[in-house]
């Protein structure tokens, strides 16, 4: 059993892209996008009615994911950042009880990296909901590599 600590509170306001996103069915793991590979393992937590979403992402990857409710609430999103080429950052979200009443969403939408969040250009591209009971005592990692040719 994995005991995790979590990086982020909860944020909750409706998802600008629900209606713009691609409906991926929850088998769709592992897959590609144009720029990176995207894979999803889970292990058990110390806890059964909570669970966390471990988002293990390339540095430098212009991807912004995100958790949202099946009621359209996001209630997560993790940034791109810049870092070392090669290198990757973990950032874990906590799911609790109430938050896994119904399907949860996971996002994945290009965000053109500049350093001020709020004027990031964005393009949605897809959503992958996942069952709640599928997620509960579960730490959920996302693993998510650049797969660009490296100069």
């Amino acid at each position: 059993m994995i005991n995790i600590n979590t990086e982020t509170q909860s944020i909750v306001r409706l998802d600008p892209y629900w209606d713009a996103y691609f409906r991926w069915p929850a088998d769709y793991f592992p897959f590609n996008l144009p720029a990176c590979s995207v894979e999803k393992h889970q292990y058990d937590l110390d806890t059964k009615n909570e669970a966390t979403v471990t988002w293990d992402i390339s540095y430098n990857l212009e991807l912004e994911c995100g958790l949202v409710s099946a009621e359209k609430h996001l209630l997560h999103v993790m940034q791109p950042r810049k870092g070392d080429t090669g290198g990757h950052f973990l950032v874990t979200h906590l799911l609790t009880e109430d938050q896994l009443s119904g399907p949860v969403g996971l996002t994945f939408t290009w965000a053109f990296y500049i350093p001020m969040p709020a004027y990031m250009p964005k393009h949605p591209m897809g959503i992958i909901q996942l069952d709640p009971q599928e997620l509960k005592g579960k730490n959920t990692v996302i693993t998510i590599r650049d797969t660009r040719p490296k100069n």
